[in-house]
């Protein structure tokens, strides 16, 4: 190789190097169709690419449409989760090591959205609070989910989802989760209730194909009940459900009557209302009686917020 072939591949080298070195914006996680007005936050721009148009957030936003403030602990809409800055995953220290924060710019935010600290997003200012365990990026369309929430219900066999119980106190816990290393990110929740009943644990997956954002929630009793719901979250705030597979080997779901029930299909929703209300709604339809259609409608109360700093 000759000298000036030798020159010129240094230089074509170096040129590479500095475009990729060169890059400083900043692209959300969220993938969005059209650039809508507005749909990339208050200072946000919408860019479009081969994979899909996405938000090319301004210094100090991250996260779904921009509307992540890092400065502080205010959020942009209610349903955004504190904007402290913190990394997700505990691989962030050695993900820098490998240069992951630099050279997968190009075609992937994953680090820069997951290890904003790390990868020099944002940076934590003195006495600033974080979260024991912080809001994933994937997860942030249901922030607004998240809390404990409690309601009251009365009458001596209520209804309930997906078995009716004594009447009290029907607490709806939603908890962060620690990031798993090879799977989605879940959400832990709960429910309580003054009945010698455990109604389990659930946990939450989200998925988005087709452009949908898809939820699956799978209940697993240590009373031998179990149901598989999906459905889809509908713009910001709505999650409705129908349930797949519902079975109790012990045969306990009754009506006010004490009498077995086979329930024939299930539709649920949430709804929030507002900062701190939260709606659901069940549907539900009984094997061997056409026609027939129950609705029950509750509201909870947040009286827990786990987003607060």
């Amino acid at each position: 190789m000759s000298p000036h072939s030798l020159l010129r591949l240094l230089l074509i080298l170096f040129t590479v190097s500095t475009k990729v070195l060169a890059i400083r914006f900043l692209h959300s996680k969220t993938r969005i169709d059209l650039c809508e007005s507005g749909s990339c936050g208050p200072s946000g721009k919408c860019v479009p690419f081969p994979h899909g148009a996405r938000c090319q957030c301004a210094a100090g936003w991250m996260g779904a449409g921009c509307r992540r403030e890092l400065s502080d602990s205010r959020t942009f809409t209610f349903w955004n989760p504190a904007g402290s800055c913190q990394d997700i995953y505990n691989s962030c220290d050695r993900w820098l090591q490998e240069g992951r924060c630099v050279w997968t710019r190009p075609f992937s935010s994953f680090f820069m959205d997951n290890c904003p600290l790390t990868c020099g997003v944002c940076r934590r200012a003195p006495g600033q609070k974080s979260l024991p365990i912080p809001l994933p990026p994937m997860l942030e369309a249901l922030s607004w989910l998240v809390g404990r929430w409690k309601t009251q219900t009365v009458g001596r066999h209520s209804d309930r989802f997906p078995a009716p119980m004594s009447s009290g106190p029907y607490i709806l816990d939603v908890q962060l989760s620690d990031v798993p290393a090879f799977d989605r990110p879940p959400l832990n929740i709960s429910v309580r209730a003054r009945t010698l009943d455990d109604t389990g644990f659930v946990e939450e997956e989200g998925r988005t194909p087709n452009g949908r954002d898809m939820v699956a929630m799978a209940l697993v009793s240590n009373t031998g009940l179990m149901t598989i719901e999906e459905g889809e979250l509908v713009g910001q705030g709505v999650l409705f459900l129908t349930t797949r597979w519902h079975r109790d080997f012990q045969q306990r779901t009754s009506d006010q009557m004490g009498d077995r029930i086979h329930l024939e299909t299930v539709h649920r929703s949430f709804r929030a209302l507002d900062k701190d209300t939260l709606e659901e709604r069940l549907d539900y339809a009984l094997r061997g009686q056409p026609g027939t259609q129950k609705r029950v409608s509750k509201r909870y109360r947040r009286t827990h917020d786990y987003l607060l700093l």
